[in-house]
C-alpha cells in the first residue's frame, strides 16, 4: 500500500474533502520536491506494473499496466495475461492426427480435434452418441464441442432446475376437419396462426401452441395446451355451435365442413414424440 496516494485526506472523516492541492489526483503521485508527478512517467508505479504504465489514449482509466512481449492486457488495466501462440501443423505434426481430424499446435503441444458438432470415440470422429443416461430421462443427446450433452427433446418441454430430468409440462392433444377451402399442402405451417386464433376461441387461452401435422385432404392439427382439456370440450368442435349452410364456422376466421370435426382426442406421446426419441436411440432402452 502506498499511503501517499491518500495524502491530504482525514482519515477519521472521509467525507471530509481536503483542500485542493493537499493530495493528488489518480494516475499521479506525491513528490516532495515536485508535488504531484504523474506516476508511470516518474517510474514510481514498478510494485504495480512490473514493465511499466502508461495513460490510456481513450476510457476512464488514470493509466493501464505495459505488458511484456507474448502477454496481453486484461480488462482491469492491471493484470498481463500470456498469450498461446496457435499455428497451424506442418507435415510432420499432422501424423499424430487421424485423418478426419484438425491440426493445430498451441505452444509446443500438437493439438487433434474432431469437428464441431462430432467427437472422439473408439478412435473415430462421429457424431453420435455412445451408451448415456440421457434416454432414460427422457431426454435427447446431441455432441457439441467435443462431448455428449442431453437436452429435452420437445420445445415444450422442460429440464427441471439442475438440468438432469426433462418433465413435460403442457398436454398434446390431435384433432381434424376439412377446412371450406382448397388445401395448399406445400405448406402446412401458414394455416397454424388461423387455427390457434379458432382453438383459443373455442376452447380458451389454455390453448398454448398449434402445429399442423398434415394438410393434403383434411387439416390435422395438434393442440398443445397447458392444462388438461375438459371432457366436454373435446366435443366442442362437432357441436357445431355457429352453422352456416354447409358450413361451421370456427371465429375469428376458419371455416370447416359441418361434420367433419372429430373428437379432440389426447394424444399418444408413445407413439409420436417419444416414437422419435426412441428412434434415436436405435431402439435400445
Amino acid at each position: 500500500k502506498d499511503l501517499r496516494c491518500c495524502q491530504g485526506w482525514d482519515a477519521k472523516d472521509c467525507s471530509n474533502v481536503p483542500r485542493e492541492g493537499s493530495y493528488c489526483s489518480p494516475g499521479t503521485i506525491w513528490d516532495d520536491d515536485e508535488g504531484c508527478m504523474d506516476a508511470c512517467s516518474s517510474h514510481e508505479a514498478r510494485l504495480l506494473c512490473p514493465h511499466g504504465c502508461r495513460q490510456p489514449s481513450r476510457g476512464r482509466k488514470s493509466y493501464e499496466c505495459n505488458c511484456k512481449e507474448g502477454s496481453i492486457l486484461s480488462d482491469d488495466g492491471i493484470t498481463c495475461e500470456e498469450i498461446s501462440q496457435v499455428r497451424s501443423c506442418n507435415e510432420t505434426e499432422k501424423q499424430q492426427c487421424r485423418s478426419d481430424q484438425s491440426c493445430s499446435v498451441k505452444g509446443t503441444k500438437v493439438a487433434c480435434k474432431c469437428a464441431e458438432n462430432e467427437h472422439l470415440v473408439d478412435d473415430v470422429c462421429t457424431s453420435k452418441c455412445v451408451a448415456s443416461e440421457c434416454h432414460e430421462r427422457f431426454m435427447d443427446c446431441s455432441v457439441a464441442h467435443g462431448k455428449q450433452d442431453c437436452s429435452c427433446p420437445w420445445k415444450h418441454r422442460m429440464t427441471d432446475i439442475y438440468g438432469s430430468t426433462c418433465t413435460l409440462r403442457q398436454y398434446y392433444y390431435t384433432v381434424s376437419f376439412k377446412l371450406n377451402t382448397s388445401l395448399e399442402s406445400q405448406n402446412c405451417s401458414v394455416y397454424a396462426p388461423r387455427v390457434k386464433a379458432a382453438m383459443r376461441t373455442a376452447l380458451g387461452y389454455q390453448v398454448h401452441a398449434v402445429t399442423i401435422a398434415n394438410c393434403t385432404d383434411n387439416i390435422t392439427a395438434r393442440l398443445i395446451l397447458n392444462d388438461p382439456l375438459p371432457k366436454p370440450l373435446q366435443k366442442r368442435l362437432q357441436a357445431c355451435e355457429h352453422p352456416i349452410g354447409d358450413v361451421c364456422m370456427l371465429y375469428p376466421m376458419l371455416p370447416i365442413v359441418r361434420g367433419s370435426a372429430t373428437e379432440i382426442e389426447e394424444e399418444n406421446l408413445c407413439d409420436s414424440l417419444l416414437k422419435e426419441q426412441e428412434g434415436a436411440y436405435n431402439g435400445v432402452n
